[in-house]
């Protein structure tokens, strides 16, 4: 293979010209988001390979999909120098800001922007990495526990809540090069992901 025209080019989420023999995985994921729109069961998704095989652009083109069919989604980089409350609080903050424009999802989006606030708060003794911006004063009780899994168990309750009143679909992205140290997150993650009938990848 020529080295010039060769459209193999590992890289760090670089797209490459055709997105090949990944057809059975996108369609495990579209099944698993339609299942989670009809509020039944399904399974996360965890993808595992070397660095530059193409996780990222396969995540990227997955999402893709998923917001083709009216999903709300979320983008998440996780470098190993971030605590995943520091990961996550930013970009469930922006989903929600988006979900809160909905007049008819406007009163629960406040809520679990509150529940956000009480959420960074309460962990930022634990992560002192947590930045994000409060739009409202946390709610008394709200995921505000300072116990990670259980607080984020409560934040999506309060998103499956908002995606019912808006008429939604949630599908939630993880990305990361290497979580496996952090195993302990990634269980948290899927807990509550299942939990919820969310999609996790």
């Amino acid at each position: 293979m020529n080295p010039v025209t060769n459209p193999y080019a590992p890289g760090a989420g670089t797209r490459p010209p055709e997105l090949a023999g990944r057809d059975e995985l996108r369609e495990t994921v579209r099944v698993a988001i339609e299942r989670t729109r009809l509020k039944l069961p399904t399974k996360s998704v965890l993808m595992v390979g070397l660095r530059g095989v193409g996780k990222t652009v396969l995540l990227d083109r997955m999402r893709d999909d998923a917001e083709a069919t009216g999903a709300e989604t979320v983008r998440v980089e996780a470098p190993e120098s971030r605590s995943l409350p520091a990961i996550l609080a930013p970009q469930l903050r922006r989903a929600l800001l988006r979900l809160a424009r909905n007049e008819k999802a406007k009163d629960l989006a406040q809520r679990a922007l509150r529940g956000l606030a009480g959420f960074a708060k309460a962990l930022k003794f634990k992560y002192a990495d947590i930045e994000v911006g409060f739009d409202f004063e946390p709610e008394p009780g709200l995921a505000d526990n300072g116990d990670l899994e259980n607080d984020l168990q409560d934040l999506y309750k309060l998103l499956a809540r908002v995606r019912g009143r808006e008429k939604r679909r949630w599908c939630s992205s993880l990305m990361s090069c290497n979580m496996f140290k952090r195993n302990n997150w990634l269980r948290s993650l899927l807990h509550c992901t299942v939990q919820r009938n969310e999609v996790f990848r």
